[in-house]
């Protein structure tokens, strides 16, 4: 029953005393150590290690938003091992993992789909770890709408502009052809020019392309392709009719007239004949090439009296189609 001090120190000299006081103070100092390393190494045991850092943006809604709504989304750094593949379910199947990153594919039925992701993942200790997420999307039939922006019908010898939109794709995803004619431009605004006419009119094909570029046809559509409408001839403003002398003595010439028309088409006259019919005289006839009187005309406006009348006839115009286009008579009685 010796006491420990009794036991290391009895009959010992001073300085052995210190020595040994000396070699369990190490002793102390070593078992320390050798407990704050144990619990080092406890510090992130089964903690996930991650050799890979990206940047996420997870919608907060739709991604399809209409102007003047916000798009909203959360953004953030994902973490992941790309050497340690997790298993990966959607709705229980198995998806695809490369590079520590589930690949989901999914083809779109028409209708409200809600999904549930689990991620598996072992932690350093063996012991799996499951992360599981949920979610909604929406499918869609594909459909384009192509609109004419001045009227549903294709002319012939103008551009013709058209907006082109598809369901699911941006106006950059977007491309148009045409059955007859030329169809040019980008990001849903085109031009449609045309050259004859077509018996079974003009259809429009919309494809979308996506996210892996190949082209889905959207839509298609048929326009009816017609021919620009004869212009009216008028002289001073009147087709026809009485007109003041003085008035008539001011004029020129003829000019063509598309009323009523959306497109910018000018109409030429290219020639007419003039007969003149002076008070109890016979009738005297002139041709005209162009719109404007020649010498023969410009001397019997000048001489003219009131009651005298001018027949115009034969009269021809050509627009921006090219095509020659007989107009109707005039008939001025000068007053």
């Amino acid at each position: 029953d010796k006491k420990w001090w009794f036991h290391n120190f009895h009959s010992v000299p001073a300085v052995a005393g210190v020595t040994i006081l000396n070699g369990i103070e190490e002793d102390i100092r070593t078992a320390e150590a050798d407990v704050i390393n144990e619990l080092l190494k406890t510090i992130g045991k089964t903690d996930f290690k991650f050799d890979t850092l990206t940047a996420q943006v997870v919608p907060d809604g739709p991604t399809i938003v209409s102007v003047g709504q916000q798009f909203k989304a959360k953004a953030f750094l994902s973490a992941f091992n790309s050497k340690d593949d997790p298993i990966v379910t959607m709705n229980g199947s198995p998806v695809k993992v490369e590079g520590g990153e589930g690949q989901i594919a999914i083809g779109a039925t028409e209708g409200e789909h809600e999904y549930t992701v689990d991620i598996a993942l072992k932690d350093p200790t063996g012991a799996m770890k499951h992360y599981t997420t949920k979610g909604k999307y929406q499918g869609i039939k594909p459909f384009a709408s192509v609109s004419a922006d001045n009227m549903n019908v294709f002319y012939i010898g103008v551009e013709n502009p058209v907006t082109v939109t598809a369901a699911g794709f941006t106006a950059d995803k977007i491309n148009a052809t045409i059955s007859t004619g030329t169809i040019t431009g980008a990001n849903g605004k085109y031009t449609v020019t045309q050259t004859t006419t077509a018996k079974d009119g003009a259809d429009v094909t919309v494809m979308g392309k996506d996210a892996k570029g190949a082209q889905t046809v959207v839509g298609k559509f048929n326009f009816r392709v017609k021919r620009i409408p004869d212009p009216v001839p008028k002289i001073g403003g009147q087709q026809g009719g009485s007109m003041v002398i003085t008035n008539f003595r001011a004029q020129a010439g003829m000019q063509a007239f598309l009323e009523n028309f959306d497109f910018k088409c000018p109409f030429q006259i290219t020639k007419f004949d003039c007969s003149y019919i002076a008070k109890r005289q016979d009738a005297k006839t002139t041709s005209c090439t162009g719109a404007y009187f020649n010498e023969q005309m410009k001397t019997w406006v000048q001489n003219c009296k009131p009651g005298d009348i001018f027949y115009f006839e034969k009269i021809y115009a050509r627009g921006c189609d090219g095509t020659p286009r007989p107009l109707p008579a005039m008939t001025f009685k000068i007053m």
